[in-house]
């Protein structure tokens, strides 16, 4: 498979050797946090370019910034990798085409992707690029890092999901590096897996434009709260851990972070590893002082040493970051007074919060009194905010360092001027309108064994239980799609639904498989193969290494999910050469994407066309989060929590429903339906039966259009 793509002889990779100090990875979103890292001790920094990176509200830097930036960062001994972690949309390609011809001319140290179609571009046409698997593609075990070597990935950044036991374990059987975030903001969802911004106006966390509900303030059993926003990550104490497993690479998550917040969290750990492994308790409490003035949120130690810490997230709580001050009270027309002994400086950058309303507003520190009995008074500047608003007891962060800032984050020096390489990018932007031509222009001639287009649409059911299958009645089916289980192989094993084949059953896996479950997987999908059935639905990379052995039988067909985030015809291609042989569309896709994407593939595409789709999918089982009680958000949505298997899953109390646009999704050459029952939310149950005609079923299972017919951002 990856000899293909190679272009060479495939050969045995050795393990990487282990590091006894490991590379420190800094984040910048500008210049001047650029410089405050490698002068805070990084050994790398990631930046990301103005498109297609997974921090898309970020300033961000053109390909001639980028340029200096790789060439600053070569004179100190730094490393220079470039974030194109976004999912990318069919329009796209030829500006990422264009993008990873310059990035391979300037010689960036590596390049952090998500997108399947960009790492078929990238290695078929940019062998030269490094490339590493972001933490966007889900890969969360041993699996999946084997799948990610074998593709030519140099490095996995692994999810933040992990303990240091899990990684240690996936360190020793790794074919590649291993990088994992240490420090700073978490998902509440595995990354690669959140629907929620998306299923509300469209703008996606898999393309960088998440407009963050998790942060934001809900109702359960009426109690308000935010019971979604983690901690932020604080992983010093894991240091030792994570040297000794192997680690080759310790990443402090901030592009969106001023310089200030760069230069504390990079000082910090910096001081940690150069002290070495028997570093003494001042260390650590000096490095961990540092941390505290990095004006974060609250920190916890994320899952290192637990895989359900209920100590990540605080419903109670604001959200929002920056160092907390203290409760403010108006004294007259512009002063106030603070609660509280941390002061700011005139010219700080401070948050107001209004925690009844859950408002904030952003204010300038200009001047500083003393108020006695450890209160101080405060007079501010408010560029957004009218202070006849009434604040009081609103609670009052610092975000931002004047005296950082003005000092250009490290030693006084300013930006350098933009030059970048003229004649290099030129020849850049020549070889990549040939890569464009041969991409875009071609029509993929591979040939499926499924069937064409062919006007009618063939529907496949999805049951969570063997149990379910009465519903079916008299509706033509394709295929069923079952969860894979002990119960439902049991009673499969036993006897066959009626009217039910081996051939027309697809075991669908689960979306995360943590470790300790690998085994039983294994166990499960081999005595599945050994009994007839040959259908498979996947959801992540790690579940392909489950079926290496039976690669070379005609008869095995893998089907991907939704979870694979297939959103151009170029990661259709992509997932078939892994050995994918019916791609599942993105449900994220709006139909203009959709419709160009699938141009050139007209056969052997599946889409849910009905189903409840997970909005967040959390390792975390907090002890409040309640199944029966639905969460309601201030404009009065309802949402519903589920267990599923080791994780739990957010549902919307409404499907999405793609049912009533059967005539588009045939003309786009989506032949192939899932009407995806597996999970119905909250007090909603299955129907007795299922209406005989496709025409009847898009009458009563009616629910949103997701992104159809609007525009996926």
């Amino acid at each position: 498979m990856c000899a293909k793509h190679r272009g060479k002889k495939t050969r045995r990779r050795s393990r990487p050797k282990i590091s006894a100090r490991p590379e420190l990875l800094a984040p910048a979103g500008s210049r001047e946090a650029f410089h405050a890292a490698i002068e805070s001790g990084a050994d790398a920094v990631y930046v990301g370019p103005k498109i297609l990176n997974a921090r898309a509200y970020g300033r961000n830097f053109t390909t001639n910034e980028i340029a200096d930036l790789a060439e600053s960062a070569s004179n100190h001994g730094k490393k220079l990798l470039v974030a194109i972690n976004s999912l990318v949309k069919e329009a796209e390609i030829p500006e990422a085409i264009r993008l990873l011809a310059a990035l391979e001319e300037i010689g960036i140290d590596a390049l952090i992707i998500q997108d399947l179609g960009l790492w078929r571009i990238a290695r078929k046409y940019f062998p030269n690029l490094r490339l590493h698997a972001s933490t966007l593609m889900t890969i969360h075990n041993s699996l999946g890092v084997k799948i990610a070597g074998e593709m030519g990935f140099s490095r996995v950044v692994l999810a933040r999901e992990l303990t240091l036991n899990e990684i240690a374990t996936i360190s020793r059987n790794a074919n590649v590096e291993l990088e994992v975030f240490v420090h700073g903001a978490m998902c509440f969802t595995v990354s690669g897996l959140c629907m929620f911004s998306s299923y509300f106006g469209g703008r996606s966390s898999t393309r960088g434009r998440c407009v963050q509900p998790c942060r934001r303030r809900y109702k359960w059993k009426g109690v308000p709260g935010t019971f979604f926003s983690m901690d932020d990550l604080c992983g010093i104490d894991a240091v030792p851990g994570l040297v000794r497993a192997g680690v080759s690479s310790l990443k402090i998550e901030g592009r969106l972070k001023p310089p200030d917040y760069v230069a504390a969290v990079t000082a910090a750990y910096r001081m940690l590893l150069d002290a070495g492994p028997n570093y003494s308790r001042n260390t650590l409490e000096q490095a961990k002082s540092l941390i505290d003035k990095a004006m974060g949120r609250p920190v916890c130690t994320g899952y290192f040493f637990s895989d359900n810490p209920g100590s990540a997230i605080s419903p109670t709580r604001t959200a929002n970051t920056g160092m907390y001050l203290g409760k403010i009270k108006p004294v007259d027309k512009d002063r106030y007074i603070v609660k509280g002994t941390r002061q700011p400086k005139p010219g700080d950058k401070l948050r107001i919060v209004l925690n009844s309303k859950d408002q904030q507003f952003s204010a300038t520190c200009r001047e500083i009194s003393p108020a006695g009995h450890g209160n101080y008074y405060i007079r501010m500047d408010f560029p957004a905010f009218t202070p006849s608003c009434n604040i009081s007891n609103a609670l009052l962060f610092k975000t931002e360092s004047l005296a950082r800032k003005d000092s250009r984050a490290t030693t006084g020096r300013g930006p350098t001027k933009t030059t970048g390489n003229k004649t290099a990018m030129k020849g850049a932007a020549a070889r990549s309108q040939r890569v464009i031509a041969a991409v875009c222009n071609q029509p993929y001639t591979h040939k499926s064994p499924g069937k064409a287009c062919s006007g009618k649409a063939e529907l496949f059911v999805k049951l969570h239980s063997v149990a379910d299958v009465k519903i079916i009645g008299n509706l033509d089916i394709a295929g069923l799609i079952l969860d894979i289980s002990s119960k439902n192989i049991q009673m499969v094993s036993r006897r066959l639904p009626p009217g039910i084949s081996r051939n027309s059953i697809i075991w669908a896996l689960p979306p995360i498989v943590f470790e300790r479950r690998i085994s039983h997987l294994r166990y499960q999908t081999d005595l599945l193969m050994r009994q007839g059935f040959r259908n498979f639905q996947i959801s992540n990379l790690s579940h392909i290494a489950l079926f290496t052995g039976y690669r070379g039988r005609k008869r095995l067909r893998l089907f991907s999910s939704y979870q694979m985030n297939i959103l151009n015809h170029q990661a259709v291609q992509a997932a078939r050469e892994l050995g994918i042989s019916t791609c599942h569309f993105s449900v994220e896709t709006d139909f203009q994407n959709m419709e160009q994407s699938l141009s050139r593939e007209k056969s052997d595409i599946v889409f849910t066309v009905y189903g409840f789709i997970p909005l967040f999918t959390s390792r975390l089982r907090h002890r409040i989060y309640d199944q029966k009680t639905p969460v309601a958000s201030g404009r009065g949505e309802e949402y519903f929590w589920m267990k599923s298997g080791n994780v739990g899953q957010l549902y919307d109390s409404r499907p999405f429903s793609a049912l009533g646009y059967r005539d588009r999704l045939l003309k786009a050459g989506i032949s192939r339906w899932i009407l995806d029952l597996s999970l119905i939310p909250g007090k909603k149950k299955l129907p007795r039966r299922l209406p005989g005609s496709i025409k009847t079923l898009a009458r009563r299972f009616r629910g949103r259009n997701f992104n159809l017919l609007g525009t996926l951002e």
